[in-house]
């Protein structure tokens, strides 16, 4: 596996794409009323988004299918959506869509709500999920290192 670092120009760029993408949609679609973050890489183009679409009603989860650059067979959940969450069109923001099996968990936890749509700002060839929005398509054998992964300085 090779490792690719982007910018963060790059990475912002990336990010306000699909922004650009996202708010074509609104336009002819409608408003979403919440975003939700996938945390810690949906939290910036999710941030970005929320400027875009104006959307002020953002949320995190916090679900990890990775320990590090090493696969887990179960997702750790550690953080979770406010017991009062309601929204009628939510859209699901996360860096990297991998396998996508963050995704696919996030909404079976969402199927009770009316309308939810995924977007991811990089999504590998093998991903079994397709995102509602994309920016770029990456190969299987490529791991992004984004510009905030650097290791923990405490």
């Amino acid at each position: 596996m090779y490792k690719t670092y982007p910018t963060w120009l790059e990475y912002i760029k990336e990010c306000e794409d699909l922004a650009t993408l996202i708010r074509l949609n609104v336009r002819r679609d409608g408003p979403y009323d919440a975003i939700i973050s996938v945390s810690r890489g949906g939290h910036l183009p999710g941030a970005i988004i929320a400027n875009q679409i104006d959307i002020r009603k953002v949320y995190s989860v916090g679900v990890s299918f990775y320990d590090g650059e090493v696969k887990q067979s179960n997702a750790l959940v550690y953080q979770d959506l406010p017991d009062d969450f309601d929204a009628k069109r939510i859209l699901v923001v996360d860096d990297i869509c991998d396998t996508g099996e963050t995704f696919q968990f996030i909404l079976k936890e969402l199927e009770h709500m009316p309308s939810v749509s995924t977007a991811c700002v990089y999504r590998k060839e093998k991903s079994t999920f397709i995102p509602n929005f994309r920016s770029t398509i990456i190969p299987d054998d490529e791991w992004i290192v984004l510009p905030y992964d650097v290791e923990p300085r405490i």
